[in-house]
């Protein structure tokens, strides 16, 4: 949420995951011919106990799950994903 998609009431934070993709795009560019990469992952909200109890569970089944999110991060930190440059994954839960 807010880096490749807008929320109202909420400029400030879109802006700055938008630059958060823009630097992520620039960095994999720049890097691409000594094999280090660069991606980002935008999550939508996760499913902490903080945000449980700030936010109510009305909307809860859409969170995504810590393990989740985990798993795309390993991912990308994996040898399966060194040709992965310049990504922009987003990560929701349940829809």
């Amino acid at each position: 949420m807010g880096g490749e998609q807008q929320v109202g009431q909420l400029a400030a934070f879109c802006a700055a995951k938008a630059g958060v993709v823009a630097l992520t795009k620039a960095i994999a560019d720049e890097r691409k011919g000594i094999n280090i990469t660069a991606n980002t992952v935008l999550p939508s909200v996760i499913d902490t106990r903080t945000n449980r109890s700030r936010m109510g569970l009305e909307n809860a089944h859409q969170w995504v799950k810590l393990e989740s999110l985990a798993q795309v991060i390993c991912f990308l930190g994996s040898e399966a994903a060194q040709d992965v440059r310049g990504a922009t994954i987003p990560v929701y839960g349940s829809i």
